[in-house]
C-alpha cells in the first residue's frame, strides 16, 4: 500500500479528486476538458471537469487550470463552500488583514456563519498558505461530509447577529 504523508502539500488536482468524491459528483458524464493543461488522458480530468460542470472551479481565466499547483487555503475554502452550497454574502472587506480581493466574500461568510471549515491564525487567515493532505481531509470532512450539502433539508435558518443568517443542524442541535 501507499503512504498518506499527512504533512505533504496537496496540488489542485489531488484536492479536487478528494472533494469531488466526498461530494459524490458524477464524473462519468463530465464534459470534455476546456483547459489547455488538462487532457482526456490525465487521471484527474474527470474530477476537474465534474467540478467545472458543477460550478465549483473555472480555472484561472487564461484557459488553464494549473492542476499541479499546490492548492491554497483560500482556493480550497471557496471550492468547499461552493460544492456544499454554503451561502456567500456580499462583503467588501475582511477582519483579517491578509484577505483581500475575490477571497473576501468567502472568508467573511465562512467567519460570520461560524462554519469552521478552516480556522484562522489569530488575526490573520493565511489565505495563500498551501494545504497539507491532513488539512485537506479535515477541511473536506468539516465542509462537505459533516454538512451533508443539504442546507434546505437538514438545517433551519435563524436570524443571527447583525442580520446575518446562521444555520443550525436540527438533529444534533450544534450550530454550524
Amino acid at each position: 500500500g501507499g503512504r498518506f504523508n499527512p504533512d505533504e502539500a496537496v496540488n489542485r488536482a489531488e484536492f479536487l479528486k478528494m472533494l469531488v468524491l466526498a461530494a459524490d459528483l458524477d464524473t462519468n458524464s463530465a464534459s470534455d476538458s476546456l483547459f489547455s493543461d488538462v487532457s482526456s488522458s490525465d487521471w484527474y480530468e474527470p474530477y476537474v471537469m465534474a467540478a467545472y460542470d458543477a460550478g465549483i472551479v473555472s480555472g484561472y481565466g487564461d484557459g488553464y487550470f494549473h492542476p499541479e499547483n499546490y492548492i491554497t487555503r483560500l482556493e480550497a475554502l471557496k471550492m468547499i463552500m461552493q460544492v456544499s452550497d454554503i451561502p456567500v454574502g456580499d462583503y467588501d472587506s475582511s477582519i483579517y488583514s491578509d484577505v483581500t480581493g475575490w477571497g473576501v466574500p468567502y472568508v467573511e461568510s465562512h467567519r460570520v456563519l461560524n462554519i469552521n471549515i478552516m480556522r484562522p491564525y489569530g488575526d490573520i487567515f493565511q489565505p495563500d498558505v498551501y494545504l497539507t493532505r491532513a488539512e485537506s481531509v479535515k477541511s473536506i470532512f468539516r465542509g462537505v461530509l459533516s454538512l451533508d450539502s443539504y442546507w434546505n433539508d437538514d438545517y433551519n435558518d435563524y436570524e443571527g447577529e447583525e442580520g446575518e443568517y446562521r444555520f443550525m443542524k436540527i438533529e444534533s442541535g450544534n450550530y454550524i
